[in-house]
């Protein structure tokens, strides 16, 4: 049946279901599915199958109809889903520059004060611990490490993974507990999966989160779990798929991105019920608080969705193409049947009529514009969050990069284009990506160089073309194009810039331009720590200590400074304390070969060889190729008298072009040692 939301059934008058208990829920689990579009789902009316799991929770529960995200962001629309404030409000305007204030009360501290336990599993490396969600969750496991991806899927879990940590979390824990579950499949780049072969990638994705889905609900079936538990499911945003010219999301506020799946189950409605009122993410926090009969938190932008209170409008923004490419930001506000966009070009739509938004009616319906501009006013004019973002460490700038989201940000305040007048730049960013992903390192660079003919004033179309270059082998190119956009002023830019400086021995210019950096809204922690490096490259180990450990107070999953400041102690002999550096970089993130390598160091020197030589065989899994791994592992087999293989790994070393000098000379000297002088 269809019903209104003010006539929606309370809590404890629902007629039973499987998953509409008659009392307070004791349990709650939230499903987040990355990138879902509603219109994708069967239970949304999609004409293929793509999800019979979360169509059974539809007919057991209430769907609604008209639920939006209130930014086409993993990290924002997340941030916002757990406490129930617009991005205005959280000051979590991007994926990647922000972290979740610890001023915010998330819904897992709300609940965990309240002697629930709590637990978290992300997919995907925008929800990363780093950025600030993890308040108030017993467990937060972001880990993805495990899974042997190929390089461009790496920061993403796939569903039957973070699934089983899951439901292994269930069977160990003990009601009342608060579980949040994303799945992060159907973003893009789309998997293969030949089970789903007859679907679009896209599709597919969806339909092998769905199963994923269908497990969780079915190991809580066998824990006796399911009549004790409210149970939402939902997603970040949607998926433009081309529609507007967008090949993803992140850009535009059209409903192809902004419209979600929202079920609710066991909040004692009767099942099959279909909500046609406007509702956000924001209102999932005080509707759960409702559920479980805890006084709702004061201040929030969310409403119980079963209050019976109808909302009038909802709003929503990206500030992704400022940030990121030097575009205008965009809001939009939005009634059950017209949705007004802010934009240097405006754009207003009268839903009913015109459900695709084709039709722009700005110009010859004025008195709807200043109506909803009235309604847009005070969420502006309230607005907490800085424009000028923090910039990402180096391993959170690569993990971005390789879900196809470019970092930069901006806080100029001269005029900038409407994103609809460069739809076509993003196209051919797109293309570029795809190119990177397939390795196709030249395609990329000359796709990036038409681009940025077209439109040079975009800083991370500028700082990707600096990092292919690198990557390509032109390093020398890379920073002389970096110099050429220090007028710039742009933080990502100013410290790839440094980082030239450093590494060509120009240590004081790089450090001067670190300040710039700094000046222009770069991260305390990542100044710090690139600085730390400036002096380390000096000798200047005390320095360099000093510094880590500032970027470290700044930022306590820093694993990037964790890793540098346990080379460091290894560089000093201090090897127990490199040890602890090393154990909290385990504990924070996926192992590099950088990590595993120093760690490793420290364990031979600290007298566990056996532990030593673990550690390198994980970095040489990751790193099969690197001289210095191989040397590193072949010294550690040699000590523990397994020569053979030592021999082997040096004569692989030295069969290697082009490797530093004093690693042949190391690799030599060890040789002579194995076979006797020989």
């Amino acid at each position: 049946m269809r019903i209104a939301p003010a006539s929606l059934i309370p809590w404890l008058l629902a007629a039973p279901s499987a998953c509409s208990p008659m009392k307070v829920p004791q349990n709650v689990v939230i499903i987040s599915i990355d990138t879902l579009r509603a219109d994708h789902l069967a239970c949304y009316g999609h004409g293929r199958s793509t999800s019979p799991a979360i169509d059974a929770l539809a007919r057991q529960g209430t769907l609604f109809e008209n639920a939006f995200t209130p930014v086409p962001l993993t990290l924002p629309a997340h941030t916002s889903l757990l406490t129930g404030l617009y991005p205005t409000r959280t000051a979590v305007r991007d994926n990647g520059f922000y972290r979740a204030s610890e001023e915010l009360v998330l819904l897992g501290e709300s609940l965990k004060a309240r002697g629930f336990r709590t637990a978290a599993f992300v997919s995907g490396f925008p929800l990363n611990r780093r950025f600030g969600l993890d308040q108030g969750f017993d467990t937060y496991d972001d880990r993805t490490s495990a899974h042997n991806l190929p390089a461009h899927h790496y920061p993403e879990r796939p569903a039957g993974a973070t699934v089983d940590a899951a439901i292994n979390w269930l069977r160990e824990t003990a009601s009342p507990f608060f579980l949040f579950v994303h799945l992060f499949d159907p973003h893009a780049p789309y998997r293969r999966h030949d089970e789903y072969a007859g679907l679009t990638p896209y599709d597919a994705e969806i339909a092998y989160a769905d199963a994923a889905v269908g497990r969780l609900v079915a190991a809580m079936d066998d824990l006796n779990l399911r009549e004790k538990t409210l149970i939402v499911v939902t997603a970040d945003h949607g998926e433009s798929l081309g529609e507007h010219g967008e090949p993803t999301h992140g850009v535009f506020l059209y409903d192809s991105t902004l419209r979600v799946p929202l079920i609710i189950c066991g909040a004692g409605s009767a099942g099959g019920v279909h909500a046609n009122g406007l509702a956000s993410l924001v209102d999932i926090y005080p509707t759960v608080q409702s559920a479980l009969r805890i006084p709702l938190s004061p201040g929030l932008d969310g409403r119980d969705l079963f209050s019976g209170a109808a909302r009038e409008s909802i709003y929503a923004e990206s500030f992704y193409p400022r940030l990121d490419l030097g575009w205008s930001e965009l809001r939009s506000i939005r009634t059950r049947s017209e949705k007004l966009i802010d934009a240097p070009k405006a754009e207003l739509y009268r839903l009913l009529d015109d459900p695709r938004e084709l039709h722009n009616r700005y110009a010859v319906d004025g008195e709807r514009v200043e109506s909803l501009r009235k309604e847009l006013a005070p969420i502006v004019r309230d607005e907490r969050s800085p424009l000028t973002p923090t910039a990402p460490d180096t391993e959170t700038r690569e993990k971005l990069r390789s879900l196809g989201y470019l970092q930069a940000g901006t806080s100029s305040s001269a005029p900038l284009p409407d994103p609809k007048d460069r739809v076509h730049l993003l196209v051919k960013i797109d293309e570029a990506i795809a190119a990177i992903e397939k390795g196709d390192l030249t395609a990329a660079l000359s796709t990036l160089r038409e681009t940025l003919a077209t439109d040079p004033g975009s800083p991370e179309i500028a700082s990707l073309y600096a990092d292919l270059l690198e990557r390509s082998g032109a390093s020398e190119e890379s920073c002389r194009f970096l110099a050429t956009t220090r007028n710039l002023r742009h933080p990502r830019l100013l410290l790839a810039l440094a980082r030239c400086q450093a590494d060509r021995g120009a240590r004081s210019e790089a450090r001067e331009t670190l300040r710039e950096a700094a000046a222009a809204g770069a991260d305390d922690a990542q100044v710090a720590n690139e600085t730390a490096i400036t002096y380390a490259l000096e000798g200047n180990r005390a320095a360099a200590v000093e510094l880590f450990q500032r970027a470290l107070a700044r930022d306590p999953n820093f694993l990037e400074a964790w890793v540098n400041l346990g080379h460091l102690h290894n560089q000093q002999g201090q090897y127990s304390e490199a040890s602890k550096c090393y154990d909290r970089a385990l504990a924070i993130g996926e192992p590099t070969a950088s990590l595993l390598n120093g760690a490793a160091i420290a364990m031979l020197n600290g007298g566990d060889p056996a532990k030593a030589e673990s550690l390198l065989r994980s970095s040489l899994a990751l790193q099969p190729e690197s001289p210095g791994v191989q040397l590193n592992l072949a010294r550690v087999l040699s000590a523990r008298g397994k020569k053979q293989e030592a021999l082997g790994l040096v004569e692989g070393v030295l069969s290697h072009h082009g490797i530093p000098a004093d690693i042949a000379n190391a690799a030599q000297a060890l040789r002579r040692e194995l076979t006797g002088g020989h």
